[in-house]
Order: C-alpha cells, then structure tokens, then sequence
C-alpha cells in the first residue's frame, strides 16, 4: 500500500488492476483484524465458536498451500507415470470445495479466490522455481493446466480473473535491480497469459471478446510485456478488427521508442516566439509561441534558458 500511495503522489497512475488488487489487501486487512472480530468483542458469539467459525487470511493461506503443494507432488507422480487421466486436479478440487464451500467458512468466497490467486501468481508457485529468462515454460503448463482448468470450469476462479492477476503482475513496479524487460518473473506472467489466450485447451473457458478485451487492456497502458502480448496475439489472422489493431500497435511502438509520427504540415507556417529579441538573449521564465510546435518530455528546457537570478 505504501508503494502505491507513493506512485500516485510522486509518480503516475497505477493500472486499475493494480489499484483494484491494493483495495483488495485493504478489505482484506480491515476483515482480518477488525470486521472478523467484532462477534467475539462484543459477546455475540463464544470463543470456542470464534475459533471454529472466524478464520484468519494466514490461516487459510496455510491450508490453500498445502492444498496446492499435495497436488504438485500428484500431478508431478502422474506425469512421471504418464497416466492420461488426472487424478491430482480432481483431487485438489474436492479438498478445496470441501474446506472451502461458501457455507463452512465466515470469509467470503472472494476473498478465498484473492488469496488463492496471490499464491498462485504473486508468490509465483505457477512459475518454475529456476525461471530464467527465454528459458521455456512447457513444465509449468503441463502441472497446473489440469488444475487451473478445473477451477475455471467448475467456477472457483473466472479465466477472466486469472487473466487480470497476471497482467497485474506483469506490470508490478519494477525493482531498480533489474529491467522490466529483463526480468524472467515478468516474462513468465507472459508466457502464462499469453498461454491461457492462445492454446486450444483453454478456448472453451475463454469469453467470446476474451481478445479484444486484452488488447484494450494492454494498449491502455503500452508497458513493453502488454506490447509483446498484444504482437503475439495479431500474428492471428482471425482477430476480429485486426487491421485496426495493428494500426494501434504501430502507434504505440512509435510513442513507446519515442519517434515523432509523420504529420502532414503543408501550408503550416513553423512556430516562431511571440516576441522577438536579440539571437543571444537571455530567455527567462516560459515563451508563448504560435504555430505548429512538437512534442516535449517533461522537463524539458528551451535553449538558452537559464534559472532567474
């Protein structure tokens, strides 16, 4: 919460997937040590009632992965066995439903699915543990594919949902470490995405404008990892309004390398400063021009300018 205060104050705007996921931790905050306990402060409901019914985030966090953990090692034996059938999957799916029915716990059910999507994504258990960048991603699909697909038939986690946590993560603030393009965490939240998007086995759980939405998504805010998805996904022909896409992500390489797009200005008279002074004049305090003028970052300062003495 601290870095996304300081981003807005001092910085630009977080994506709306990362303000969604920061007021997300601030319910889920204000639940855990305060909503979650008025019951027992005020003597509505005994102690021993308390403890069955009222369960703490790291509680559930602890179960969710052991949850996850027994069915790494399954799925892993199953491959090893080169069993067709996934037994894991379901397995996993029937403790959780079991555990974790809307009616068997005070939290709800959304905040099981937030918790379970930040193990998943932002403790990274869905990535190979020596992810390495250009390093292939096929391992991490063939584990947890059966399982992800479960949950998303079954209506635990909506694909849409798992695609907004990943682009999230995609797109975190980047660590002065290392570059966001350089960094194999990111690129696995693309592998990943880019995965769930594109391969036959995911089709049926994807909505029908599921494209469409994430090219919008991603030209919204044109980071290098939203670009590259957004490339992967118009080498398809069938792309509804291709054309238009492609036209959008030209633009914003353009704007994100920072060259000028070509504008026609015949007939445009150059801009020139209101007032005219000697060549080598000092110039203080900021100049109105008329005309055509380019675009400049922010900061930047006209030749000549100096700070008032």
């Amino acid at each position: 919460m601290l870095e996304i205060r300081h981003r807005i104050v001092h910085r630009h705007l977080p994506s709306l997937a990362e303000l969604k996921r920061a007021a997300q931790d601030s319910l889920d905050w204000l639940w855990e040590w305060y909503w979650s306990q008025l019951d027992y402060a005020f003597g509505v409901a005994k102690p021993a009632e308390a403890d069955d019914e009222i369960e703490g985030i790291e509680a559930i966090k602890e179960k969710l992965q052991t949850i996850l953990k027994t069915y790494v090692k399954e799925r892993k034996n199953e491959i090893k066995t080169r069993k067709k059938d996934s037994k894991a999957a379901e397995n996993a799916l029937s403790t959780y439903t079991l555990r974790y029915a809307p009616s068997s716990t005070s939290l709800p059910s959304s905040r099981i699915q937030n918790i379970l999507l930040r193990l998943l994504v932002e403790e990274k258990m869905i990535l190979p543990t020596d992810k390495k960048l250009g390093s292939s991603m096929s391992g991490a699909f063939l584990i947890w594919d059966p399982l992800l697909l479960a949950f998303c038939q079954s209506g635990i986690v909506p694909t849409s949902v798992i695609l907004v946590q990943l682009t999230a993560g995609m797109n975190k603030p980047s660590s002065a470490m290392i570059s966001s393009d350089m960094d194999p965490v990111r690129e696995g939240m693309h592998d990943w995405a880019l995965h769930i998007l594109s391969s036959e086995a995911w089709q049926q759980h994807l909505s029908p404008n599921a494209i469409e939405d994430t090219l919008t998504t991603c030209f919204s805010e044109p980071t290098f990892w939203n670009l590259r998805i957004t490339e992967m996904l118009l080498k398809d022909e069938d792309v509804p309004n291709r054309r238009s896409w492609v036209a959008i992500l030209e633009a914003a390489r353009n704007e994100a390398s920072g060259e000028e797009m070509e504008v026609d200005v015949d007939g445009i008279e150059q801009a020139v400063p209101v007032r005219q002074g000697k060549p080598n004049e000092k110039i203080k305090g900021p100049t109105k021009v008329v005309g055509m003028w380019k675009a400049r970052p922010i900061g930047w300062l006209s030749e000549g300018y100096e700070d008032d003495e």
